[in-house]
């Protein structure tokens, strides 16, 4: 999500890749972190990929020790903190049993909120989304149903194919 909806790309350069030079058509994700407000500080174990962002070490215990970061650090990986008019548009597939990235709804107990509200600041700024959810799939779960279940492969095909269709002048 960062690479897609982050207009600042230069923070690829440690990466070796020319963010610069990086255009995309569309986004597709899967079981995605899109908001790290979702739960409080303390509660998330991040992967070890950000802690030199996040200014951390990189251990998994450092990693789980959210509330040690510097939270302007932590805000500069915040992809729906960077959606704007004009990005490009987004699929969204979630289980509503995903409790590893979300906190369950306190009334229906399901667990999507972090992909609705990546939806809802995609649809707020006019950007084409599509929000997928699959009844029973967790976390881990949704890249088994991504797999075997065809109408997440239709979601999936048809998104690409959209993107692969000329737009009429």
């Amino acid at each position: 999500a960062m690479l897609a909806y982050n207009d600042d790309r230069n923070w690829l350069d440690g990466c070796g890749i020319q963010g610069e030079d990086l255009e995309f058509k569309g986004f597709v994700g899967f079981a995605g972190t899109y908001d790290f407000a979702e739960r409080p500080p303390g509660e998330w174990f991040i992967g070890c990929f950000l802690s030199e962002l996040l200014g951390i070490e990189p251990s998994r215990e450092a990693c789980a020790a959210w509330k040690d970061a510097d939270p302007n650090k932590w805000m500069e990986a915040n992809p729906v903190a960077f959606v704007s008019s004009g990005d490009p548009p987004a699929l969204l597939l979630t289980g509503d049993k995903d409790y590893t990235v979300n906190v369950p709804d306190p009334i229906t107990g399901k667990g999507m909120a972090n992909s609705v509200r990546m939806a809802a600041a995609l649809d707020e700024r006019g950007i084409d989304t599509e929000l997928v959810v699959v009844p029973g799939a967790d976390h881990s779960s949704l890249y088994v149903w991504l797999q075997t279940d065809k109408s997440v492969q239709r979601a999936v095909a048809g998104f690409l194919k959209r993107l692969a269709t000329p737009s009429a002048p």
